[in-house]
């Protein structure tokens, strides 16, 4: 052998090793939607995520707002999904942070600027001013206005 070659045990272990893990996901993936389908509206919307683990449940959510609702409503779905059958015990909230959401948001805002009628007022304000320091503050403040206004 010149080892381009390896033993089929190890793809076959590998392949077996995904398809448990792709059976996992699929059966968290029926399991949320079943729990999505006993939640009231709009609370089934943020429920992004589970995990089970023995007989608990771990809910995921996109923000503290709707993880305290869902902590409220948890006793209901305990009762729910043992009426489906599936034996909770315990339900936990998490919140799961979307970054691409919080980096959209964090976009530089534009500066906003006075009107020149303002400007003007300002400047006449600082002329009439006796404080030195108040008046080259309203200098300063009335420097940012619109052009053209």
């Amino acid at each position: 052998m010149n080892g381009k070659f390896k033993p089929l045990n190890n793809y076959l272990k590998i392949h077996t090793e995904f398809a448990t893990i792709r059976a996992h996901m699929q059966q968290n993936q029926a399991s949320l939607e079943l729990v999505k389908s006993l939640l009231p509206s709009p609370l089934n919307d943020h429920c992004i995520a589970l995990v089970l683990k023995q007989d608990q449940l771990i809910l995921y959510t996109d923000s503290s707002a709707w993880a305290s609702r869902l902590r409220y409503f948890s006793r209901e779905l305990v009762t729910r999904l043992k009426n489906k059958h599936k034996e909770i015990n315990k339900v936990s909230v998490k919140i799961m942070v979307d970054n691409k959401k919080i980096m959209a948001k964090s976009k530089t805002r534009a500066a906003r600027l006075l009107s020149t009628e303002n400007a003007n007022l300002l400047s006449r304000v600082a002329d009439h001013t006796s404080d030195p320091e108040l008046q080259a503050a309203l200098r300063r403040l009335s420097s940012h206005h619109k052009n053209g206004n």
